[in-house]
């Protein structure tokens, strides 16, 4: 049975290679992440991030990088949640 989705986690990202790896462990390794969905918007990442996103369950969603806009972006990525809390993250 799922557990219903209290939290949700948006983070908007464009090669965060330095920094994504360590941002989703963290996130991981809390004690409500059955709880918890991550929703990622990549923005048109080339450095490898992508690879290292695709190592975690969560919901990646690609933007064009021409369409980045700080305040909609995360506007979009809060309006596919389902949790009860939004958190706004950033991988840097």
């Amino acid at each position: 049975m799922k557990t219903k989705t209290l939290i949700s986690i948006v983070i908007p990202v464009k090669d965060g290679i330095s920094t994504i790896k360590q941002c989703l462990d963290a996130i991981f390794a809390q004690t409500l992440i059955d709880q918890t969905e991550v929703i990622i918007i990549d923005s048109g990442s080339t450095d490898g991030t992508l690879d290292i996103i695709n190592l975690y369950p969560v919901r990646l969603y690609q933007i064009p990088p021409g369409t980045f806009n700080h305040g909609a972006t995360r506007n979009y990525g809060v309006s596919l949640t389902k949790g009860e809390f939004v958190v706004i993250g950033d991988s840097k």
